[in-house]
């Protein structure tokens, strides 16, 4: 018999991503081996008990939290999980990009977190540690937004400076009222947006107050109950450089002992692994995974087959925690030496 098919399942209830099997292969001394279909379901832990993140809020001074453990996340259930560890002495809010904010009204500095959490706040690229950044900001609630049409005649005032509308605007959405304000205040350095909590802020590096306002941009606003000045309070934040994976990477990889070595650049440098299948998925909690491989298959030594393992790892070829069982099907084709012909 020169080729085998195989279906091999994970059983370890401590550890469903890893397989360590006999496997009864072609007699030939070399086969091709070539891993089929992955099944498995998106049960993963995303935190465990030992994840951490480590903070200084104080010279010298350095405090290690530790997480609970959780299978399910999204943004708003990792901010409640943040300021429940963190309340204290960190506010942690998302902000309308996306990324994660860790805020304080002094400075403080991130020195270190575990790898999931790395991914799960989006710092995964970040280099530790991270020092806060000073800002001062102005935040704006606006319960209803109204179509407001500005002239020439409106205006906005920064430490009694008045900066006045250069053209009309009709402004139909909400969202447009950042981009409207920001063309106003150019040489004041001032970011405006909109945070998480649908509220406008205005932020700049330095103190600023907002001392009027015409009527339409304090109606634009929602400022018409407001006491005027308004003064800007410090904070200081670290912000995350990318977005949340909050259901591991987009890719995982299966690794074994049987595959292929295969090369993973990251800037300069270059990790290999032997690998099986790549695993491209939206991955949905709850959700089946069903893969199938149409890249990888590797030639190996017949007897390698009595001692393989097989390991489902993240794109950074970390270990998953998996807590359903993984089914993989494969098959093992014997290859055949051409006989040598007779000399002449």
């Amino acid at each position: 018999m020169n080729e085998f098919n195989y279906t091999i399942t994970s059983t370890d209830q401590n550890d469903y991503a890893t397989i360590r099997t006999n496997l009864i292969g072609p007699r030939t001394e070399l086969t091709e081996f070539i891993i089929t279909n992955l099944t498995t379901t998106c049960a993963f832990n995303v935190l465990e008990y030992t994840d951490y993140i480590i903070y200084s809020v104080f010279d010298d001074i350095y405090f290690k939290k530790y997480m609970s453990e959780y299978m399910e996340m999204g943004m708003d259930k990792l901010q409640d999980i943040l300021n429940e560890r963190l309340g204290e002495v960190l506010v942690c809010t998302f902000n309308f990009t996306g990324r994660l904010v860790f805020a304080r009204s002094s400075s403080f500095i991130i020195s270190d977190m575990s790898y999931n959490l790395k991914l799960l706040t989006g710092m995964y690229n970040d280099k530790f540690p991270i020092k806060s950044t000073d800002q001062h900001i102005v935040k704006i609630k606006i319960e209803e937004f109204e179509l407001t049409a500005l002239t020439t005649s409106d205006y906005l005032s920064i430490d009694n400076n008045k900066i006045y509308v250069s053209k009309p605007f009709i402004v139909t959405q909400k969202g447009a009222i950042p981009i409207i304000i920001q063309t106003l205040l150019p040489e004041y350095m001032l970011i405006v947006d909109i945070d998480s909590e649908g509220k406008f802020r205005f932020r700049s590096a330095q103190q600023f107050q907002i001392t009027d306002a015409s009527d339409r941009i304090k109606n634009l606003l929602g400022l018409n109950d407001a006491s005027f000045p308004i003064s800007s309070f410090k904070f200081s934040f670290i912000e995350a450089s990318s977005a949340p994976y909050f259901q591991l990477t987009p890719i995982l990889y299966l690794i074994s002992n049987l595959g292929t070595t295969h090369y993973s650049y990251r800037d300069y440098e270059s990790t290999n692994q032997k690998i099986l299948m790549k695993i491209n998925n939206y991955f949905v909690h709850g959700f089946p995974i069903v893969s199938h491989n149409f890249e990888f298959s590797s030639i190996i030594s017949s007897s390698a087959l009595s001692n393989a393992w097989f390991q489902l790892v993240d794109a950074n070829f970390h270990p998953v925690k998996l807590l359903s069982p993984m089914y993989i099907s494969a098959i093992a084709k014997g290859i055949e030496r051409k006989k040598e012909e007779p000399l002449v």
